[in-house]
């Protein structure tokens, strides 16, 4: 397991030490956070610079990956994988859309507090993660 998944496991046993509650949305901001210091890191380790001081550049060229893990692909997945779960996608000439809402505001619309949203979310990431272990044997 990826620094990135463990993390995220962590978080779901005590979010209240992560998070100072249980809430779908102070996960979606930490693990926004998280996303941008492990991206500032590989930046500033890879090109000797400060990202800040070159953040024209280094956006630029973002890298969004952390130590070989993609969990922008990951996320991309997941959302694809949210959307139709609620059966919320539409097809266009061949081709699937889904809402533009984030998914994790979609699951919290969908849910009646944002403590049962925190759940939802872990609920769909491991159908999601039991469905990609299937298509990969």
């Amino acid at each position: 397991m990826d620094s990135y998944s463990t993390l995220i496991e962590e978080i779901r046993k005590c979010p209240g030490l992560f998070l100072g509650k249980k809430s779908l949305l102070y996960l979606k901001h930490f693990l926004a956070g998280y996303q941008m210091g492990e991206d500032v890191g590989i930046w500033e380790t890879s090109t000797g610079r400060n990202y800040f001081e070159n953040q024209n550049e280094a956006n630029q060229s973002r890298t969004a990956s952390t130590q070989g893990y993609d969990y922008t692909l990951e996320s991309c997945q997941f959302n694809e994988f949210v959307y139709t779960h609620y059966n919320c996608t539409t097809e266009i000439e061949g081709v699937l859309l889904h809402s533009t809402m984030c998914v994790e505001y979609f699951i919290l619309e969908k849910s009646n507090s944002d403590e049962e949203a925190f759940d939802k979310y872990f609920e769909l990431r491991d159908a999601f993660i039991k469905q990609r272990k299937k298509e990969q044997i």
